[in-house]
């Protein structure tokens, strides 16, 4: 079988060790993603161009984009995979053909669908993020953090509007720190860490180096950075929080008063009883 291209040393790979027969819905579907997938690494890579096709149809020119594939091999066995979404025939220069249909569409771009778990991971993937050992728990923590949920009836994500004013609040203020890049540089860093290609106490200092500019921003520009999330929520009125969890907890950003950590509980969208806390202010 051939290497894979990320080792996190956390597990030898998983692969086939029998042939089964008494397994059945997902424990089913689970081995035979295994087995597919060790197959396809024993198998022969796909052979395919990509390619541009210019046709003269009637005197008018038409031309396509897509992929042409010669040679499946791997994509036989590996059926969870596919180059593109757009294959097209095998066509030589010069070659003369007969359309199976003329026809004119209209249509419109789409904004892109939210990202699924699959979506997700494929992008950390994709960006260095995380390692097989720590993915799941990156995406448990945006979820336990409220930056996004699951959508109702799917298991796509959306974010919140906690997560949307995060992720505006930072870039008006010209921080890196919601790009997938920022992350990718230093899980990059630390990954030299373990393969010895640098030492430990230079990679610190170097992203002490990076890291202390961004928190010196957030704290002077904290005023700016209120300000966008003010798009994002209503004000907190004190009607509703009653009882107080410590008073004088912080300052407000904007007057600078005493602010008290209050709390109440509200229900979820599940229709479950939850305790909710926020800082009021005593004077705004």
């Amino acid at each position: 079988p051939k290497p894979g291209k990320n080792d996190d040393m956390a597990h030898p790979p998983i692969h086939p060790t029998a042939y089964v027969q008494n397994l059945d819905g997902d424990k089913k579907k689970l081995y035979e993603l295994v087995v597919r997938h060790f197959l396809a690494c024993c198998s022969k890579d796909a052979v395919g161009a990509e390619t541009a096709v210019e046709a003269e149809i009637a005197e008018e020119i038409f031309v396509s984009k897509g992929l042409m594939i010669k040679e499946t091999n791997y994509l036989d066995v590996y059926i969870y995979d596919k180059w593109s979404d757009k294959n097209i025939p095998v066509f030589v220069q010069g070659e003369a053909f007969r359309p199976t249909d003329l026809s004119m569409t209209s249509g419109r771009t789409q904004a892109p669908s939210l990202l699924s778990e699959a979506d997700l991971i494929q992008m950390m993937n994709r960006y260095g993020i995380g390692t097989d050992a720590t993915i799941a728990t990156h995406i448990t923590t945006v979820q336990t953090r409220e930056y996004a949920v699951r959508a109702a009836g799917n298991q796509q994500f959306s974010p919140t509007q906690l997560g949307k004013s995060l992720v505006t609040g930072y870039e008006r203020l010209g921080i890196e720190l919601a790009r997938p890049q920022f992350r990718s540089r230093m899980e990059e860093d630390m990954k030299d860490i373990a393969l010895g290609r640098q030492q430990k106490h230079q990679v610190v200092t170097t992203w002490m180096g990076i890291m202390t500019p961004v928190l010196k921003a957030c704290v002077e520009k904290s005023r700016q950075l209120v300000a966008e999330m003010h798009h994002f929520f209503q004000p907190v009125t004190s009607a509703t929080w009653i009882d107080i969890v410590q008073r004088n907890l912080s300052k407000c950003g904007d007057c600078e008063g005493p602010m008290n950590l209050k709390r109440r509980m509200a229900q979820t969208r599940n229709g479950d009883s939850q305790e909710q806390r926020a800082l009021l202010c005593q004077r705004c």
